[in-house]
């Protein structure tokens, strides 16, 4: 997929449901973000590079944190839109390849799970496979913008019970935070 990608060189038609954002960009996450970075270079350097993402996405694969993302790394505005009730995984490349598959684009789905998607040499089926994105494209909405950043937990007065801090912070006393002497 990361060779289909980068081999693209006047045009890249993308249908994906959604795309697994990595909430910090400083945390690179391996295959994901390969291909993350792959798909940004193409859609600021190509005449005809666009994504099409499913509606209803939440978290960091909702698509205003993924149209967030590719606008803060330059990619024009235009090149994302989304539309309800699709399930298509799938890229035409140069209206020449086909790709069509499993794959889901999160960590998980590129790295671990058992997915899998073919590559066809085809004009006439990425011809076909066109002119659906095209359609779809014609039907679909704009993306506003909107960063996602990871919620702080609750603060716990202490009272409750606290045994373990929730995935990625740490408990600290009160006091420690403000700088004061524990009593």
């Amino acid at each position: 997929m990361l060779e289909l990608i980068r081999s693209a060189r006047h045009s890249l038609l993308f249908q994906i449901p959604y795309i697994g954002m990595r909430p910090d960009p400083s945390v690179h996450r391996g295959n994901i973000d390969e291909l993350i970075d792959a798909l940004v270079e193409k859609l600021k350097t190509l005449e005809d590079a666009r994504v099409l993402l499913r509606m209803g996405n939440d978290g960091f694969s909702d698509n205003r944190h993924v149209s967030w993302f590719f606008l803060s790394r330059g990619v024009p505005g235009d090149r994302l839109r989304q539309i309800a009730d699709h399930h298509t995984k799938g890229m035409v490349v140069d209206g020449q390849r086909v790709m069509i598959g499993s794959h889901n684009w999160s960590s998980q789905g590129v790295s671990v799970n058992r997915d899998a998607s073919i590559i066809f040499n085809e004009p006439r089926l990425a011809g076909y496979f066109g002119e659906a994105f095209e359609i779809d494209w014609d039907r679909a909405n704009r993306v506003t913008t909107k960063r996602f950043v990871r919620e702080m937990p609750e603060l716990m007065t202490g009272g409750e019970e606290m045994a373990s801090a929730p995935a990625g912070f740490a408990l600290k006393p009160l006091s420690e935070i403000l700088g004061e002497a524990d009593d």
